[in-house]
């Protein structure tokens, strides 16, 4: 019965992210549905496949886990499902917990920034919703319901993250050292480079500028020393199984593969993952994969350099406010992985799942900093943003995701 309570308690305190979160995971729900239904997430001929560049079945049925050192802690997942869900359930059965798992983590990214808009920010619950609405439409949080690999995952928890992380601040003027850690392994533990975002906090908190530079640098020594015993089992492993192919050292080296700058930076890697533009099948690394086509006409650029205006314009307007420069140097980490370093740029509209929650966040500042008849205007441009971004993704991805 206490349980019970318990968890009334806290419905009803969380009420309206309660109601935001049933709304979305039906709605995302319902479209993983229609997408299953086609037999794209399951091998065709034989040969697993890839869409949009998410390793997807592969993913899937990895026997065990995979050998995998750049998301050292999620083979714990792949291990609990082969050995749980398809053991208990059939393949069948699994495919459909996985699927209802990365959905409600797309949902659950989605609530907290609408969290992040109104317990931080303290918008209202319309143009909290209507902010929220613009992530929620991205061709991101479109697809990642669907996709059974690390983004969904970083897609809840990095916004959860700087929730949790701006709310200390806001209560007690420092972001925490436990929720710091915590935030950064877990997070690291998924996607290695998402370890640096947490741990970024550091560089805001009091203090010398030595004293926060050796928290992060031994933050960074525990978090390396366990990925290092990781990559020793996983070593192991490949040696015993005799699958050299699967040896940590061979996998490090054919990451950078992946290497590659982008031809047009602000439509790859700012653009798609916010307004695709079209899908055509290509041929990648030996599989055949849809993939987002060029930018064509001049409005399809308005999109990602409205986002680059607000990355802009958020720290200007709330110069001395940390909890901007927190979001700032969260998007950082990915600028220079992904743009600056070239990895993933070949593939760039997979990672929007790392960042595209910032914009409505960031939006938000800019809120913040207004007054009057200026919020109305931003409403009026962010409502015509969003209705062009549900029909116009909605409908690439109804008519496109079919090999």
């Amino acid at each position: 019965m206490k349980e019970k309570s318990s968890i009334r308690a806290l419905a009803l305190r969380y009420r309206e992210e309660t109601l935001v979160m049933i709304v979305l995971s039906a709605l995302y729900g319902l479209l993983t549905l229609h997408i299953a239904s086609t037999g794209m997430l399951t091998p065709h001929g034989g040969l697993i496949g890839a869409y949009l560049g998410y390793d997807n079945y592969y993913r899937f049925e990895t026997a065990g886990g995979v050998f995998d050192v750049s998301h050292p802690f999620l083979n714990l997942f792949y291990a609990l499902n082969r050995f749980g869900f398809v053991s208990l359930a059939g393949e069948r059965s699994a495919l459909a917990i996985c699927l209802a798992l990365m959905t409600l983590c797309t949902a659950g990214g989605i609530t907290a920034t609408y969290a992040y808009l109104r317990r931080l920010l303290r918008l209202s619950v319309s143009r909290s919703v209507l902010l929220t609405l613009l992530v929620g439409s991205s061709f991101t949080a479109l697809t990642l319901p669907f996709t059974i690999e690390s983004y969904p995952l970083s897609f809840f928890l990095l916004p959860l993250s700087i929730v949790v992380l701006s709310l200390n601040h806001k209560r007690h003027h420092s972001f925490g050292k436990k929720s710091i850690w915590f935030f950064s392994f877990l997070l690291g533990g998924i996607t290695l480079t998402n370890v640096a975002k947490p741990a970024l906090a550091f560089l805001l908190e009091k203090g010398s500028l030595g004293s926060r530079i050796k928290k992060g640098a031994a933050l960074a020594a525990v978090f390396s020393l366990c990925v290092l015993l990781i990559g020793l089992l996983f070593t192991y492993r490949a040696a015993k199984q005799q699958q050299p192919e699967n040896d940590p050292r061979t996998l490090a080296i054919r990451m950078f593969e992946f290497r590659q700058g982008g031809d047009e930076v602000i439509a790859e890697y700012f653009g798609h993952p916010l307004l695709i533009s079209d899908l055509a099948p290509a041929r990648r690394y030996e599989e055949t994969t849809l993939r987002p086509t060029p930018y064509h006409g001049l409005w399809n650029y308005a999109v990602p350099l409205l986002f680059l205006a607000t990355v802009i314009a958020a720290p200007l307007l709330n110069r001395r406010e940390k909890l901007v420069w927190l979001l700032l140097l969260y998007l950082s980490v990915d600028i220079a992985v992904n743009v600056i370093g070239g990895y993933g740029m070949n593939e760039a509209i997979i990672f929007g799942g790392h960042w595209v929650f910032l914009w409505p966040m960031l939006l938000g500042w800019i809120y913040h900093a207004m007054q009057g008849r200026k919020m109305h205007m931003a409403d009026a441009v962010v409502l015509i943003l969003v209705l062009v971004q549900v029909v116009h993704n909605l409908s690439v991805i109804l008519e496109r995701l079919h090999l």
